[in-house]
């Protein structure tokens, strides 16, 4: 199984010299969560927030969910990319 995201979530976007959350730039420092075609790649747990990133090449286990399935009460999926 890919990446599980819970209490707190997921952001991407960092070149990693930021001090601080809004310093972040996704558009320009790109964070890719690749399942190279095996696996899922995210899962969405509780209140989580995914946020900044490109899922791609997942590939749906039993369960469902080639890229990301959730399981949890209210995610918050913004600026990311499914492809």
């Amino acid at each position: 199984m890919g990446v599980r995201a819970g209490s707190g979530g997921l952001s991407g976007g960092f070149a990693g010299g930021e001090v601080r959350r809004d310093g972040r730039r996704p558009g320009a420092n790109p964070t890719i969560l690749d399942g190279a075609d095996v696996e899922r790649v995210i899962v969405l747990m509780g209140d989580s927030v995914l946020d900044g990133v490109t899922i791609q090449n997942g590939s749906a286990s039993p369960g469902g969910g080639g890229g990301a399935v959730v399981r949890g009460d209210d995610p918050t999926i913004r600026n990311c990319r499914f492809t």
